[in-house]
């Protein structure tokens, strides 16, 4: 679990995942038999220099750093010989993992001692050339915060000018915010768009169910479904010109699919542009469904609800 924490915290995915969101693609990875198979056969078809670059990007765990803390509380010196990487490195080959080399090690102890991790047994380099190292301006920007009203504090211009356009920034982005707040509560709201008070009633082997106006419902049972118009061209799951309005909606709008991940994807294939929770989605872009989410597509409001408990019997989550 805490190695999942230390993951969600430091690895930058293409999207924010919540951490049980990544909590649940890890036991996939672990218990379900496709995903397994999947990753295991894209694992398989690295090149060399694929995994070298991998290798070298690997996390440090907590216990590899303790062992480097012990190494400094020994050895108390600035820049141990690599004579004594290399015992280290030895006596705990289960501890460290099996792409860490001795210069690795090497590399990763004048990083934390440049950072001040392994005082006080081991001091810092010397600052040269007059730069300021982030832990000293860090705490100077702490003192400055904490004494924002004593006058007897000096702090210096180029930081008090940086927490000007911090403080700027963040009143931009609640100004932004009231903005998005207020055209919301003014959008009308359509009372038919949401036809059930309670659950949604899912009929057997529905993954999900699509309202729309007029208590419009449709049960998705298969693991892709297009939303467009009907034409002579070809036919579409959901016919949006039912509704009022939908003369824009394009042949093949959209199409809503369940991958292997476990998650719904909405891929818009249109000429115009749709809203994911009012976001919006150009033609071409594709984006990842939430469990409950609203599509709006040229005017017409669908509410997409997926089933949770068949997704986790289906995918064993």
């Amino acid at each position: 679990c805490g190695d999942v924490v230390t993951i969600h915290q430091c690895v930058k995915f293409s999207q924010a995942y919540l951490m049980e969101e990544i909590r649940d693609r890890w036991r996939a990875l672990l218990t379900h038999t496709t995903t397994s198979r999947l990753s295991n056969a894209a694992i398989a078809g690295l090149t060399i220099g694929e995994k070298i670059r991998l290798a070298h990007t690997l996390l440090w765990s907590h216990e590899e750093e303790l062992l480097l803390f012990s190494l400094a509380q020994k050895d108390k010196q600035p820049s141990p010989s690599l004579a004594k990487y290399h015992e280290l490195l030895n006596k705990h080959r289960t501890t460290f993992a099996h792409s860490r080399t001795a210069v690795a090690l090497q590399r990763h102890y004048q990083k934390l001692r440049s950072h001040g991790f392994l005082e006080p047994h081991v001091k810092p380099p010397p600052n040269e050339g007059g730069i300021r190292d982030f832990a000293e301006v860090h705490a100077e920007v702490v003192k400055c915060v904490e004494n924002e009203h004593d006058e007897d504090v000096g702090t210096s211009h180029a930081i008090l000018a940086e927490l000007e356009k911090m403080d700027r920034k963040e009143k931009m982005k609640i100004r932004m915010l009231e903005a998005q707040l207020e055209s919301w509560q003014n959008m009308p709201i359509d009372s038919s768009f949401f036809p059930f008070d309670n659950a949604p009633h899912f009929e057997p082997h529905s993954l999900a169910i699509i309202f729309g106006p007029e208590k419009y419902a449709f049960q998705m049972i298969y693991k892709e479904i297009i939303i467009g118009r009907q034409s002579s061209e070809g036919d579409v799951d959901i016919d949006l010109s039912i509704f009022p309005h939908s003369s824009p909606v394009s042949r093949w709008h959209c199409t809503i699919k369940l991958k292997h991940d476990t998650f719904f994807y909405c891929d818009n294939k249109g000429k115009r542009t749709i809203y994911l929770n009012g976001v919006q989605m150009t033609p071409g872009q594709k984006r990842q469904l939430g469990y409950e989410s609203l599509i709006q597509i040229c005017g017409v409001d669908l509410r997409f609800v997926a089933n949770i408990p068949l997704l986790h019997e289906l995918f064993g989550t």
